[in-house]
């Protein structure tokens, strides 16, 4: 691709011919990309409607467990591409990182249900990685008072699933509740 291609094809150029915009016109192109798609949806509720935090949450929530379900369908269509994706459009619409813990924690609360009624499926195993992993970092970068709000939820997850898997998973879960107690107090 060209320089003078890729320039034409980036948001300075997008950002230039809207320079001069009526407001009515930003609004319909707004319009136009709300009504493409239901993570389009989602992301101007969040940014726009930060009154609606809880109803944010919970339609990412909802788009995450539809996902999840899939690996128990015959044929399902499983991606932790696509739960990553909600996830991510999610923490950039709502700012806000203590919700984003929440919606990675309810991904394991209702992963780890999944892979037990349907045995080993590595795409769900690597999700739980991923998804463990990524809390991880993300509690560690909130305040320790924030991050030990999410603890008792963990620690419950782990002992429900103690010694349950064999994929290390149950593990790896134990491990990750004990040491977020040790480094909260809780």
């Amino acid at each position: 691709m060209t320089e003078r291609k890729r320039r034409s094809m980036s948001w300075s150029a997008c950002k230039e011919a809207m320079a001069g915009w009526p407001a009515p016109g930003l609004v319909d192109l707004i319009h136009e990309l709300y009504a493409l798609n239901p993570e389009n949806r989602r992301f101007l509720h969040s940014r726009l409607r930060p009154e609606a935090a809880k109803e944010n949450l919970n339609q990412a929530i909802d788009a995450v467990k539809k996902i999840l379900n899939s690996a128990g369908e015959p044929g399902g269509r499983f991606s932790q591409a696509a739960i990553k994706r909600v996830v991510d459009q999610f923490a950039k619409a709502s700012g806000n990182p203590a919700a984003v813990a929440a919606l990675l924690i309810t991904d394991l609360e209702i992963a780890l249900p999944i892979l037990r009624a349907i045995g080993d499926y590595e795409p769900l195993i690597d999700n739980l990685y991923s998804t463990l992993r990524r809390l991880d970092k993300l509690l560690s970068s909130l305040p320790i008072e924030i991050a030990a709000h999410f603890v008792p939820r963990i620690s419950q997850l782990a002992l429900t699933w103690n010694n349950t898997f064999g994929y290390g998973i149950s593990d790896e879960l134990g491990e990750f509740a004990r040491e977020w107690q040790a480094r909260t107090g809780k």
